[in-house]
């Protein structure tokens, strides 16, 4: 997920409350040449670090953080023009209306997949955001 020597390496912001899956998923990061951001696994923490980090160019975030619904995240994101990939280990006709045209993965993860669509979402192949 870099270009030329002189591009920097693609940003994702990981947003997981699960230790070992955050660990993971910025190992699979990794292995493609992106740099993860975090991970990070308290909605206040993430949006914090999302408005300080000058260049995301994605982000993949569990939709319930310790409890508390993560919208507010994606919201930030989704304004802010950054495609996002959201993780749920529940049904994905449970998400409220306005995130089910976001790229919704749902647990267990693949770490293969993650990738590929992390893949696709930085070339900006195909927008992971709702259309507003």
């Amino acid at each position: 997920m870099t270009g030329p020597a002189n591009e920097r390496p693609k940003s994702v912001l990981v947003v997981e409350d699960e230790y070992l899956l955050a660990r993971d998923m910025c190992k699979a990061l990794l292995d493609i040449g992106a740099q993860p951001v975090g991970p990070v696994g308290e909605l206040a923490k993430a949006l914090q670090l999302a408005r300080e980090t000058a260049e995301l160019d994605a982000a993949i975030m569990d939709v319930n953080l310790r409890g508390e619904a993560a919208f507010p995240l994606a919201d930030y994101l989704i304004e802010a023009g950054v495609p996002i990939i959201l993780t749920t280990g529940y049904d994905c006709s449970s998400l409220p209306e306005k995130y089910r045209k976001v790229e919704t993965w749902q647990k267990p993860l693949s770490l293969a997949e993650l990738q590929r669509l992390l893949r696709s979402a930085i070339a900006g192949s195909r927008s992971l955001a709702p259309a507003r």
